[in-house]
């Protein structure tokens, strides 16, 4: 039986998240920026087990 491989490791996704964030709220706003990034952390959540 094979390993899964990981896509990216947890700092990788960590400075991804940041990225992210700081991209958001200077692209959409403050408050459009949040509303990205939480629906981000959500999908993030969603698909951590393949990606982490």
């Amino acid at each position: 039986m094979s390993q899964k491989e990981k896509l990216f490791d947890k700092a990788t996704l960590n400075q991804l998240e940041n990225t992210v964030k700081q991209s958001a709220a200077r692209i959409y706003g403050q408050e459009l920026g949040q509303k990205f990034f939480e629906n981000y952390l959500e999908f993030k959540r969603r698909f951590s087990s393949i990606l982490l």
